[in-house]
């Protein structure tokens, strides 16, 4: 454990105190991999671009309904800008989930009008 120990003594007084201050985080930095997944247009009409410039290697996009059904599954390639068609997705709500090989997950939400 990190820290520092502290002894304080009190003239006059027969105990010491002693503590122990650990290094305490107070935030954590957003590194490019944790940001939520960017979605343009959003809510889409027949398709939205699906910005993965950052992701370094191969990733699988799921989508899933409202009701948590997975409608779709693609394998990607990172590195680039990819197109999600419409297709056969009804107007509604919809969670994208990236998982990328570097077990590293990623989430965004659809609107498909």
């Amino acid at each position: 454990m990190n820290g520092t120990t502290f002894a304080e003594s009190t003239p006059g007084l027969p105990w010491q105190l002693n503590y122990f201050s650990p290094e305490i985080p107070t935030g954590i930095a957003m590194q490019a991999a944790d940001a939520p997944l960017l979605l343009v247009p959003n809510p889409m009409d027949n398709g939205t671009t699906l910005d993965l410039t950052a992701l370094p290697g191969a990733a699988t996009l799921s989508i899933l309904d409202a009701t948590g059904r997975c409608v779709r599954r693609e394998s990607l390639t990172g590195g680039r800008s990819i197109t999600v068609e419409r297709g056969s997705l009804n107007a509604g709500c919809y969670v994208l989930l990236l998982s990328a090989g570097d077990g590293i997950a990623r989430s965004g939400r659809l609107l498909v009008k």
